[in-house]
């Protein structure tokens, strides 16, 4: 590990950045933002210079908690009692989720076929922690993403860019090797950066759905934002499918979906002309409608119901987008409900999964309320959202927990604030370097496709690695709203 910790000058570090910079872009490795003028463009991702020490051990625990959470979103989303019996408390102050819920039960009720199908594209976020007994740091599991799981595409990229940098780098003062082949040490510290399968795991995910919905012609629907800044990760994603697969994509907002999108005679879910059939869709892949903001009228939830309501496989369907919640991380932490969806023949699998989470309590516990009122440094309170910004800390937090309305913090949860340790790192945006202590949040990647009932799926499989860092002091932890940098993974060994 010694050439990845070694100092370097400044000037090298210039340099370095520089050739970094240029391999970001040549590969890809880009967000879309706006210039001065207004007008959009694209930049770098933010990046880490160099990638972020892991435990092996913990790195390989992810890879197998991968399926375990996709049959626990795909057994949850399927049990509407108990899915609809947790949430009932929650969308009482949450219009958002109780919007949501509104059309799962909407859909369920309808008399007409329903799509069996369901795919899913994961990714399970974690922190390590270091335990009270003095235990090794260990994963614990900060929210499990079942909707709009970005950046696997960019994340696979910036790999390659690590694992690029050592092989180039690493041994740059020695005698140059053969024409063609790399100095043994450089093999050894490019292979402790692990490759991400993402590029090619993720693709073949919806086009197994895809073939497995079966009709010749048919295309699938990217569901973006308006103006999306993470359109590059998407693309790469989009050409995949294409250039593996021969599977067609649109890119379409819900406001487009609304205008354009009907049901056929079947079911099926066309969008196009209305003077002609239209396209088939065969899968709807949200990168959007995780959030209020991605709905800011009536039609954006009409195109919602339309989308759920049609026999196209969706990644995710409503179910597995409320098995995503906060609450339903919550609740499954008590006793018995892991169980209750993955059942108890096989402990080790329900071990593994509790193992992973970290303390959690509901927003109105009285209990826990007091508990982070008086200390909230240990705590952090989360709303029923995703895409980074809106987690509640410290002073503010226990402002909200005496103040609010007890029937608005059931709609939160509380959760366990964890102290993962400190790394120093140098970090890349816009083509300006900062160095510091940072932290860094590590993500696994995972697809799923299956028909439940106790069916085994057509796919379920780890399908990739994330590492967002940020400078120690900073709580949120969104790339594309600015709070952290991508990086990767470099495994070491307890005695390393």
């Amino acid at each position: 590990m010694a050439p990845l910790d070694t100092e370097t000058t400044a000037d090298a570090t210039a340099a370095l950045t520089e050739y970094a910079l240029g391999w970001s872009s040549v590969n890809g490795l880009g967000m879309g933002v706006k210039d001065p003028a207004g007008l959009w463009t694209t930049t770098h991702l933010p990046f880490c210079l160099m990638p972020n020490a892991l435990p092996r051990r913990e790195f390989e625990k992810a890879r197998r908690l991968a399926p375990l959470y996709n049959e626990l979103v795909d057994a949850i989303s399927r049990d509407a009692e108990w899915l609809e019996g947790v949430l009932r408390d929650v969308v009482e102050g949450d219009p958002f989720t109780h919007e949501l819920l509104k059309i799962f039960r909407e859909v369920r009720a309808q008399a007409v076929p329903q799509q069996p199908l369901c795919l899913g594209i994961h990714r399970s976020d974690y922190m390590l922690h270091a335990p009270d007994n003095g235990e090794p740091p260990c994963f614990k599991q900060v929210e499990l993403n079942t909707i709009a799981s970005s950046f696997g595409c960019m994340s696979a990229l910036t790999s390659r860019l690590h694992r690029h940098l050592i092989a180039r780098f690493a041994c740059d003062d020695d005698e140059p090797p053969p024409p063609g082949e790399m100095h043994a040490l450089q093999v050894e510290l490019a292979e402790l950066v692990p490759e991400s399968p993402a590029l090619t795991a993720l693709p073949d995910g919806i086009a197994a759905a895809h073939a497995a919905y079966g009709a010749a012609g048919a295309l699938v629907v990217f569901v973006v934002q308006p103006r999306e800044t993470n359109s590059v990760d998407q693309r790469v994603l989009e050409l995949g499918l294409w250039e593996l697969h021969g599977v067609k994509v649109r890119r379409m907002t819900l406001a487009e979906i609304a205008a354009e999108g009907r049901l056929d005679g079947r079911s099926g879910l066309r969008v196009g002309a209305r003077s002609g059939d239209g396209d088939l869709v065969s899968v709807v892949y949200f990168r959007a409608g995780y959030t209020p903001a991605d709905y800011p009228t009536d039609a954006e939830w009409q195109a919602r119901r339309l989308v759920e309501s049609s026999l196209a496989i969706k990644c995710p369907n409503i179910g597995y987008h409320l098995a995503g919640t906060k609450k339903v991380q919550q609740v499954l932490a008590r006793p018995g409900e892991v169980e209750r969806f993955l059942g108890s023949s096989d402990p080790s699998r329900t071990a593994l999964l509790r193992e992973s989470f970290a303390g959690l309590w509901a927003g109105d516990d009285d209990d826990a309320a007091r508990a982070a009122a008086a200390d909230p440094r240990g705590f952090v309170l989360k709303p029923q959202r995703e895409g980074g910004g809106n987690n509640i800390y410290g002073a503010a937090l226990a402002e909200k927990l005496r103040a609010a309305p007890r029937a608005e913090l059931a709609s939160y949860v509380l959760m366990q604030r964890l102290f993962p340790p400190r790394q120093r790192a140098t970090l890349v945006g816009r083509g300006r370097r900062t160095s510091g202590e940072t932290l860094s949040e590590w993500g696994a990647y995972s697809v799923y496709l299956g028909t439940g009932g106790g069916a085994a799926p057509l796919v379920n499989e780890y399908a990739g690695h994330l590492v967002r860092t940020k400078m120690d002091g900073v709580d949120e932890g969104g790339v594309a709203t600015g709070y952290s940098f991508l990086s990767s993974p470099v495994l070491v060994d307890d005695d390393e």
